[in-house]
C-alpha cells in the first residue's frame, strides 16, 4: 500500500483482471485497492493499430486491479499509438 501511495497523482497505467489497459492520474486508493483515476483512456489494443478511449473520471474496484505500474511520461509520449499492434489481453483466469 506504501508504495502504490507514491504514485498518487503520477500517471499510472492499470492492467485490469478482464484485460484493459487503463492509463490516468492516481487520485485514490484504499486499503482493498480500490483506485480513483483522473484524465484517464482506455487503451485497446488489436491488429489494426491502438484505439484510445476516453474515460474522465474512472473508479476500478480493487478486485478487479491485476497490476498497477507508474508510466514514463516522456517514453509515453514519444510512442506512436497507430503503428503498434498487439493482440487484445486475455481476461486472467484463477
Amino acid at each position: 500500500m506504501a508504495m502504490l501511495e507514491s504514485y498518487l497523482k503520477k500517471q499510472v497505467l492499470v492492467l485490469t483482471a478482464d484485460g484493459r489497459s487503463i492509463i490516468g492520474t492516481l487520485r485514490g486508493i484504499d486499503q482493498t485497492i480500490n483506485v480513483v483515476l483522473e484524465k484517464c483512456h482506455e487503451r485497446v489494443y488489436s491488429d489494426e493499430g491502438i484505439e484510445v478511449i476516453p474515460l474522465g473520471v474512472h473508479l476500478i474496484k480493487g478486485d478487479d486491479v491485476a497490476v498497477i505500474g507508474e508510466v514514463d511520461d516522456e517514453l509515453d509520449k514519444k510512442l506512436n499509438l497507430k503503428e503498434i499492434i498487439a493482440e487484445p489481453m486475455k481476461p486472467i483466469v484463477h
